[in-house]
């Protein structure tokens, strides 16, 4: 999926009623497949950022049109359609539901979407965890897992419609050696397919070329 971004600006109100800007001009052109690491100090406005391109918000003033949409002239109805149908949003937390089991949790939203017939996700979403290292935990529920187990079900749902937008949120953050290196390989491993924006601390990320890097240096306390 083509992103490209014109004069990206969004500000946000503070505790002391002070406005300040946290994402300030970002214009890029971003091709279908490209891997684009998005730096910054802590509270430099990653997760902004994230949210922005996601269509979880909208800029306060500039462009963001990906595949060809120009985000801000959807519906929020129609943006919240467009991201479940486009975008694999791998969050720093879980966001896993506590009372489905762990395949479950990874088909409900692609089944709500209509993305396929139950049964065939199932068998999508088995095989997936079953890379990832988890498959004999399928009808295990969150609270069983530990949390690197916890991250690679995130990944196994963010990626199983083989969405052409990828957004990793410090995916492997607080993971154990094992786990980040399963979930890094996974994400990587769709490089050239889709097109992945990736905020990591983690060398795994590192030590991948990306085809474009953006900088932010927003306002400290927005992320």
């Amino acid at each position: 999926m083509r992103i490209v971004l014109q004069g990206l600006e969004r500000s946000f109100t503070d505790p002391s009623g002070n406005r300040r800007r946290v994402i300030a001009g970002v214009s890029a052109d971003i091709a279908p497949g490209a891997l684009v690491a998005v730096t910054g100090p802590s509270g430099a406005g990653k997760t902004t950022f994230f949210n922005l391109i996601s269509g979880l918000l909208l800029p306060d003033s500039g462009t963001i049109t990906a595949g060809g949409i120009e985000l801000a002239k959807l519906s929020e109805r129609d943006r919240d359609r467009w991201r479940a149908k486009e975008v694999g949003y791998i969050f720093q937390t879980f966001n896993l539901l506590s009372d489905l089991t762990i395949i479950d949790n990874a088909v409900l939203p692609h089944i709500l979407i209509g993305s396929g017939a139950k049964g065939d996700l199932e068998k999508r979403a088995e095989a997936s965890l079953a890379t990832l290292g988890i498959g004999d935990h399928l009808r295990k529920y969150p609270h069983q897992l530990s949390v690197g187990q916890r991250q690679r079900v995130a990944v196994a749902r963010a990626l199983l419609a083989s969405p052409r937008l990828i957004i990793a949120d410090e995916p492997t953050a607080n993971l154990d050696d094992a786990s980040a290196r399963i979930v890094a390989d996974a994400i990587l491993a769709l490089r050239g397919r889709s097109t992945i924006f990736i905020a990591s601390h983690d060398g795994r990320f590192g030590a991948v070329k990306p085809d474009l890097t953006i900088a932010l240096g927003g306002e400290a306390g927005h992320a």
